[in-house]
């Protein structure tokens, strides 16, 4: 479950309105930045990033659907993350996507403002704590070892 105050929730819901009225644009935007930032990751996607767009975009809206509601989004985050272990993330690379994200959302969104980046980055970090827990137990679980007990949710 993430837990975010009221004003943090609002501030989220508000600067991604205009995103979702311009979801492919702004997933192009992303995932040209990201490459831009660091060629090196496009060989973890596929030639065509038309379904990884569309899936970036769906999940994004689960994580704000679920940050405005309380909703129980933090499995569905771990197991995110136990998926991402296959693709050859790593855990620097959880920071560079949030930092691209707040990049492509600063850009993307007039509703974007100082309260907003505090909120998202409030946001990100919770999913980043689940992914990576998540990837945890997933790597632990190929070793043959044990990880961590989860953090409270």
């Amino acid at each position: 479950m993430l837990q975010l105050e009221q004003s943090t929730r609002e501030a989220i819901r508000r600067s991604f309105a205009p995103v979702l009225a311009r979801r492919d644009e702004f997933a192009d935007a992303f995932y040209r930045r990201l490459f831009e930032y660091d060629p090196s990751l496009r060989a973890m996607f596929a030639h065509d990033l038309s379904e990884t767009r569309r899936k970036f975009v769906d999940m994004l809206v689960v994580i704000v659907d679920a940050a405005a509601a309380y909703g129980p989004v933090r499995r569905i985050m771990e197991e995110l993350g136990a998926r991402h272990v296959a693709y050859g993330v790593q855990t620097e690379h959880y920071a560079v996507v949030v930092e691209i994200l707040i990049e492509t959302l600063r850009g993307s969104s007039d509703q974007f403002d100082a309260a907003a980046e505090d909120a998202w980055r409030a946001l990100l970090a919770q999913v980043c704590e689940a992914m990576l827990f998540g990837a945890e137990q997933a790597s632990a679980a190929a070793a043959g070892t044990y990880a961590a007990t989860p953090p409270p949710h």
